[in-house]
């Protein structure tokens, strides 16, 4: 596993280009995801220094002040096998896989992720991304 990225929830996801960029991150790539339900995310990701990455998303979902009480929404491992991985982690017990459908199951997402999360010991989320 390499840590794959850190995600922080924006109010105001221009702003937040901008500071990054002002920090040395590149944006990689833009898009808006459709969740269904008239929810959507707006995800910008930006890159620093070789591999680091920080996935910005403004959650139509959340309130600012949501956000303001929790910017740092994930952070990220990606691996070969996220199947393989989840059914690892469940042979030893690790039983904090997201209880909510659809995400007690690995699944697929549009952009070609297959995607699973689980919380660690503090609450902290963590995803676990296999690109496909």
């Amino acid at each position: 596993m390499k840590l794959g990225h850190l995600t922080v929830l924006t109010k105001d996801i221009d702003k937040s280009v901008e500071f990054y960029t002002l920090l040395g991150g590149t944006k990689i790539s833009e898009d808006v995801l459709d969740l269904g339900n008239g929810e959507t995310e707006h995800i910008i990701h930006m890159q620093f220094d070789g591999d680091a990455t920080i996935e910005l998303i403004d959650p139509s979902y959340k309130t600012v002040e949501a956000i303001a009480t929790a910017p740092l929404e994930h952070f990220c491992f990606e691996v070969d096998d996220v199947d393989a991985v989840v059914a690892d982690l469940r042979a030893k017990d690790i039983d904090s896989f997201a209880d909510a459908e659809p995400h007690n199951e690995p699944l697929f997402r549009p952009n070609g992720i297959r995607v699973m999360f689980l919380t660690g010991p503090s609450g902290e989320s963590i995803e676990l991304l296999q690109n496909l």
